[in-house]
């Protein structure tokens, strides 16, 4: 990356980002990577569990994945994570189509 860019997609149903990169620099003029992500879940105790106690479980896969991330991209990385629950999305081909399973 040798300017900010910026990848997204969107959601149609809610104009919501389902994930995206932003490239820029800190503070310290050191590049970093921005990543947002969103997790789709079916059901409320889905978002839960994927959530876990105090939010430790997608704590620990944010800390896990920002790893792999900046061992990939060679920067620092700030990595948000968010769950979503959308009813099933598994059954809409329109969403599966979106997500690039079919």
């Amino acid at each position: 990356f040798d300017e900010s860019e910026r990848y997204a997609g969107e959601d149609d149903e809610d104009d919501e980002d389902l994930y995206g990169v932003v490239k820029s620099n800190n503070k310290k003029n050191r590049p970093l990577v921005r990543i947002g992500a969103m997790i789709l879940v079916e059901r409320d105790s889905q978002k839960g569990i994927v959530v876990g106690k105090g939010g430790q479980k997608i704590k620990d896969v944010g800390v896990e994945a920002r790893g792999k991330l900046e061992e990939f991209f060679g920067v620092k990385v700030f990595l948000d994570l968010r769950v979503k629950v959308d009813k099933n999305w598994r059954n809409n081909k329109d969403k599966l189509k979106q997500f690039g399973y079919m």
